[in-house]
């Protein structure tokens, strides 16, 4: 079968169950929101002719030469004529409005829609009765777009062989410049006889050529073409970023050679950009670029801001609102859901979370019953079970901690939208107004919990930002969960209003570095008998508006104290610690000076590189371990109206 006929099946086949709703256009361009803007309201229309009606109504003027009830009659008709064009005007706009808006609408309920058992499982039979109508074979594959609706920018593809086979595939978009795109399905180890899998990396809004190459035992090599004309993005996404080579003149470096998969060099996964959630928006996007800065996948959500993907056993779980993660199957369908307790969501400010080692999710959450009276977010520790789906709370901070809360106010950092420019303690002038801060009293971050990681299955590291400090958690004894250990700044912890309660758990710093401040995306790794490693993201701003009369550039003279970088030349580092847990001290073993981002940013380490994100640039950069800058992709559009809040390199999609 061609390529063409190919086509034309699957097109019929999309026919068949025209009841279950879809996400995907299989040709065209989807309309965006701001195209609706230049469709004229027939009901303007209307407006404009009463207008000039009532100009040319040729009414006679009021006089007293007119009898009183001709007066009254032709006074009643002018407000009656004005009242219809007050409601003319008032339909006309309202009319506007809906259809500027309708897109938005009609985006945010198809996601809500997708992320539901009735949607996948309708989905999944629909798929599963077009696989067993036929023997699908290389001849005969049955491909399908975005079925599941978790990757608006992918196919479906499932065939079987009859012989064990590996696959790969190429997408080219031969009517565009954009490179071509290539993914390996199974390798020659890898090899089966079922295949089902994802294509990704289809160019929006053009015509796509994917072109599968399948290889046998022997190396013989058969390859099938497949043509599909992909729909425009649902998002504002930059199809293509721009990718500085900053280590050699030319062109970008071949990020392949710079070992983000292994040793092997190879480069089979995907940047997952995630930018803040838009104000008042109700779906937000993950985006997904490849190694040359080309959008390859667009992931929706609902509203929340894409925070992490977890890989485990060939499944990605990753958050798609503040209540509820997905596990989604490397074919698209979402396998199950994990919900939060219905009182508990995730942390709004800065939402993360992490897994053990048998899949279970634990997670910085909020308490709603406790935000209604106290406005309290992000001070609750929760553990969700991968197995029963039950979710168990493992520790109250604000019961851990309830000495140092008493000494906070009610307040938070608040980041007003793009173009404003910010006031209070947190705020600077000049560089980006996309991460302007300001101090705000509705709601009470007093701890600041932005970053979660595991020691072990019952030792927990969690990142405050308004301490700039580590706090070790031990979740051992179950329902009394105690705080073992705090690195932070002395001056902080040294308050005698409850110097009693923490001084003692403060661990000693053993030589002669500034402390971290504000800190952000911890990572274990080298964990012994007698202590671990952990390396995080040093932001470098100190600036606590739950404490607005403590004196940061006491305690961290070496940290900025401006959401800006105007006037001074801020710097953030990648900081790495050694705690020993048997002397309790922690030394600085390594310290990489990045550019400055106040708030969010990451990292993420491979095996001869590592990666940085920067939130006010919008950008992400490539080094060396020896602490070279190689590579940097800017995706300034995303963030020039929100921040960038993280960029992770996912293998993905993921193969079993």
């Amino acid at each position: 079968m061609n390529a063409q006929d190919e086509k034309d099946t699957h097109v019929a086949s999309d026919s068949q169950d025209s009841a279950t709703p879809r996400v995907y256009h299989s040709s065209g361009t989807r309309t965006r929101a701001d195209q609706w803007r230049d469709v004229s309201s027939p009901r303007l229309g209307t407006m404009g002719r009463n207008a000039k009606g009532l100009a040319d109504s040729g009414f006679p003027p009021a006089s007293s030469h007119v009898p009183l009830r001709n007066r009254l009659v032709n006074a009643s008709l002018s407000i009656a004529v004005v009242l219809v064009v007050a409601l003319t005007v008032w339909g006309g706009l309202t009319y506007y409005t809906a259809r500027r808006n309708a897109p938005e609408n009609v985006l945010t309920q198809t996601v809500d829609r997708v992320y539901t058992i009735g949607y996948q499982t309708r989905a999944l039979n629909r798929i599963e009765r077009a696989k067993n109508a036929t023997r699908h074979t290389i001849d005969n594959m049955l491909i399908e777009a975005n079925p599941f609706g978790t990757n608006t920018l992918a196919l479906y593809v499932y065939f079987v062989t009859n012989e064990p086979a590996s696959v790969s595939y190429t997408v080219n978009a031969p009517e565009t410049s954009y490179p071509t795109f290539t993914r390996t399905v199974s390798t020659h180890a890898q090899r089966m006889s079922t295949h089902e899998f994802q294509v990704v990396g289809l160019i929006p809004a053009t015509r796509n050529v994917v072109t599968f190459s399948i290889t046998d035992a022997n190396g013989q090599t058969t390859t099938r073409e497949y043509t599909y004309t992909m729909g425009d993005t649902l998002s504002d996404a930059p199809v293509r970023v721009r990718v500085d080579d900053l280590h050699n003149a030319g062109d970008s470096v071949g990020l392949g050679e710079l070992n983000l998969d292994g040793e092997n060099g190879s480069s089979n996964g995907l940047f997952a950009v995630m930018p803040a959630t838009r104000t008042n928006s109700s779906t937000n996007f993950a985006y997904m670029y490849d190694t040359n800065g080309v959008l390859r996948s667009e992931i929706p959500l609902k509203n929340i801001t894409a925070t992490r993907f977890l890989e485990r056993r060939g499944w990605l779980y990753y958050a798609i609102s503040p209540n509820q993660l997905a596990v989604v199957a490397p074919s698209g369908h979402v396998e199950s859901f994990l919900n939060f307790d219905g009182r508990y969501t995730l942390n709004a400010q800065q939402p993360d979370y992490t897994m053990d080692s048998s899949g279970n999710i634990l997670a910085i959450a909020t308490n709603g019953d406790t935000f209604d009276s106290t406005r309290e977010v992000g001070t609750y520790v929760v553990r969700i079970n991968a197995l029963n789906g039950k979710m168990r709370v493992m520790a109250d901070m604000a019961s851990l901690m309830s000495s140092y809360r008493s000494t906070t106010t009610r307040a938070a950092v608040a980041m007003p939208a793009a173009g404003s420019s910010g006031s209070g303690s947190g705020s600077g002038s000049g560089g980006s107004s996309a991460l302007s801060l300001t101090r705000t009293t509705s709601s009470w971050d007093w701890l600041g919990l932005n970053s979660i990681a595991l020691i072990d299955d019952t030792h927990i590291l969690l990142s405050s930002r308004e301490t700039s400090s580590l706090l070790t958690l031990d979740v051992s004894t179950g329902d009394s969960p105690v705080i073992t250990a705090i690195i932070g700044p002395a001056p902080l912890w040294n308050d005698t209003q409850y110097y009693a309660d923490y001084g003692p758990l403060l661990l000693t710093k053993d030589g002669t570095f500034p402390d971290a401040a504000g800190q952000s995306d911890l990572h274990i790794s080298d964990v012994t008998a007698d202590g671990y490693t952990v390396s995080f993201f040093n932001n470098n701003f100190a600036f606590s508006p739950t404490r607005p009369f403590f004196n940061w550039s006491t305690a961290i003279p070496s940290a900025s104290q401006r959401a800006q970088n105007a006037g001074e030349f801020a710097r953030s580092y990648i900081y790495t610690y050694r705690v020993n847990t048997t002397e309790r001290t922690f030394t600085l073993t390594s310290s990489q000076a990045v550019e400055y981002s106040p708030l969010f940013s990451n990292i993420q380490f491979f095996s001869s590189t590592f990666l940085t994100s920067q939130t006010t640039s919008g950008s992400w950069d490539i080094w060396t371990e020896g602490g070279t800058r190689v590579s940097r992709f800017n995706a300034g559009e995303l963030a020039a109206f929100r921040p960038l809040y993280r960029v992770q390199y996912v293998h993905y999609p993921l193969v079993r």
